[in-house]
């Protein structure tokens, strides 16, 4: 049974549509003759999306793939009993340093505070990592620092290794 609404057909032409390449995959259509750099053109609100940080294990993946390039290695620390502790534990140029891995604006909890706390006053050393530029800056803190205990250091370790020392308690 036909109804009425199935064989209309629209008595003007309708507009030719195109679609765009940047918003294809958002199936927006734009008309024919509109250009993305048209004067006042601004795509819908659905499609500028501010990009989001980016996630805690994107963000833990390249720190582990940073420590590796530069000659360390890093291991994902769980402890089923234990909340509160570090994401990582790395291995570089002879430290062993805990790290807390955080998305930009991540906050630390108070438990990881604590645990954070409890290392450095025992003596260990605890980094926290925001963001991808965290990741970057940790690591060039590192080299720097490497550099500096090679040249300044090292070469003083060696001379006074070099000298016979016995001491003698009475």
């Amino acid at each position: 049974m036909a109804r009425a609404w199935d064989s209309f057909q629209p008595q003007c032409r309708l507009p030719e549509l195109r679609r765009f390449n940047d918003y294809s995959s958002k199936g927006y259509y734009l008309m024919k003759n509109d250009a993305p750099d048209a004067p006042g053109f601004s795509p819908p609100p659905s499609i500028k999306k501010p990009k989001k940080p980016p996630l805690e294990k994107e963000v833990e993946a390249r720190l582990r793939d940073r420590i590796k390039a530069a000659g360390g290695v890093s291991w994902k620390f769980v402890s089923p009993n234990n909340r509160g502790v570090s994401d990582r534990v790395a291995l570089i140029n002879g430290r062993t340093i805990y790290i807390e891995v955080k998305r930009d604006g991540g906050k630390m909890s108070a438990l990881q505070k604590s645990f954070a706390e409890k290392i450095t006053i025992n003596g260990g050393e605890y980094a926290l990592v925001e963001g991808m530029q965290g990741v970057d800056d940790f690591i060039k803190t590192i080299r720097d620092e490497a550099q500096w205990w090679h040249t300044h250091v090292q070469p003083l370790r060696e001379l006074l290794t070099s000298f016979n020392f016995s001491i003698k308690f009475k």
